[in-house]
């Protein structure tokens, strides 16, 4: 019903073969045109951004909100949610012998 998303290097500059080389069947030449439109447009320069910066955590209600447009992370209503899902993905972690240190994250600190 929702998704969670831990963002463990969230001060990273958020990059994918949309915004990559202009070279190969790989160039997007429509990314440009964003970037160019986001200098005089507000709205586009906050899609552009969001693209670009992602929050530590995101949360999402898929059934409500399936593009995943907006993030209910900072909601004080969704901390229950949150802590359960973040347990769940310390588990799935600790199953898979994944070495990612997610307990090292004062804001991830599970018990």
């Amino acid at each position: 019903t929702h998704r969670y998303i831990l963002n463990l290097s969230p001060d990273t500059t958020f990059t994918t073969h949309i915004t990559g080389t202009k070279s190969g069947k790989h160039y997007l030449p429509f990314w440009e045109s964003w970037v160019e439109k986001s200098k005089t447009n507000e709205h586009a320069k906050k899609i552009i951004n969001t693209y670009l910066h992602r929050p530590q955590e995101e949360l999402y209600d898929l059934g409500k909100d399936p593009l995943e447009m907006n993030n209910l992370a900072n909601d004080p209503r969704n901390l229950e949610l949150i802590v359960t899902l973040k347990k769940q993905l310390a588990d799935w972690c600790k199953s898979q012998n994944d070495t990612i240190p997610l307990g090292l994250l004062p804001e991830n600190k599970i018990k």
